[in-house]
């Protein structure tokens, strides 16, 4: 019966401010990981020749070491040359961020279904969108762009104000590649090497008329984790399209906004899987405990790491999508 259901059974103690234990909404939060979250997928706190620390402050610092130039032949008695070690810094913000659901405690007693539960997928669901689009601002804030500027050209510029007037064709992501590669930005090693083209729904539709595309998450061996987005490979692309309305990437008819991305161009941390993210809060409104919130916080702090015109990671791509 659902009146002997216990109150607050999902939460560690009957104060105000308990946790929500981690058995009711953290298996959520990981089965919806995958479906929910774009790009999480593609930042990492400790990467290759980058590491992250924090500090008691309210910022993270990152640093890279760049890659030394290569060796040289050695004679008789010549000295080996020697290299500066330069180490690059950047700093984020450690911002907060949260969200609170109210609930009624009489619904909470009343409900045939384990409406704590319900809560939980609700709040982690939540949590995770809020966290992923602040991780897509990064990428889509970047400071290089290209735009398609015709049937087989395209121009790479500084800024954020690209504008590009023709669809993305086959013949742009090879020059792109071209181009990335030559400034030495790496591929996704777990893709083979290739690249990660983002966008919304509706931006590569003349890319997915090309006779080189390849729509088959199993074909292209990727992980299950990407199958709850569109995906698919067109030269050393992998594509993906971001899901709701909640998309970093812009759609637009004329001059939309997607994101060419390597390895390794943002650097992030945060406390999401910790376990103390969700908490229950008795009554805000004083109403004799008939109204209860659920709320979860979280910090986060993150960057892109290199942005210059030949150093950058990632590139917006200007385009119209039809």
């Amino acid at each position: 019966m659902a009146w002997s259901q216990v109150p607050y059974e999902a939460f560690s103690g009957s104060n105000s401010g308990t946790l929500l234990h981690q058995t009711v909404w953290m298996p959520k939060l990981i089965r919806q990981f995958p479906v929910q979250s774009m790009w999480a997928k593609f930042i990492n706190p400790g990467i290759g020749g980058v590491s992250a620390f924090a500090r008691k402050g309210e910022t993270y610092t990152f640093s890279m070491i760049p890659e030394l130039p290569v060796g040289a032949v050695l004679t008789d008695n010549a000295t080996i040359p020697k290299g500066t070690q330069v180490v690059t810094q950047v700093s984020a913000t450690l911002q907060e961020f949260g969200k609170g659901l109210i609930f009624q405690d009489l619904s909470s007693r009343m409900c045939d279904v384990n409406f704590q539960s319900e809560v939980g997928e609700s709040i982690s669901r939540n949590m995770i969108l809020t966290m992923d689009k602040a991780l897509g601002s990064l990428y889509v804030n970047s400071g290089q762009y290209f735009s398609i500027t015709g049937t087989t050209s395209y121009v790479e510029n500084t800024g954020s104000t690209g504008t590009g007037t023709f669809a993305l064709a086959y013949s742009h992501l090879t020059q792109i590649e071209e181009r990335m590669r030559r400034i030495g930005v790496q591929g996704f090693p777990e893709f083979g090497g290739r690249y990660v083209l983002v966008g919304p729904p509706g931006a590569f539709n003349t890319l997915r008329n090309s006779s080189q595309f390849y729509e088959s998450a199993a074909m292209l061996g990727l992980n299950e984790v990407f199958t709850g987005c569109e995906v698919g490979m067109v030269a050393n692309w992998v594509v993906l399209q971001e899901n709701g309305a909640n998309a970093s990437t812009t759609y637009s008819a004329t001059s939309g906004i997607s994101v060419a991305l390597g390895a390794d161009a943002v650097c992030a941390a945060d406390n999401l899987l910790t376990g103390a993210n969700v908490f229950r809060y008795d009554d805000p409104d004083h109403d004799a405990g008939r109204v209860g919130w659920v709320v979860w916080r979280a910090l986060m702090a993150g960057a892109r790491i290199c942005d210059g015109t030949n150093t950058a990671r990632s590139y917006l791509v200007y385009s119209a999508h039809k």
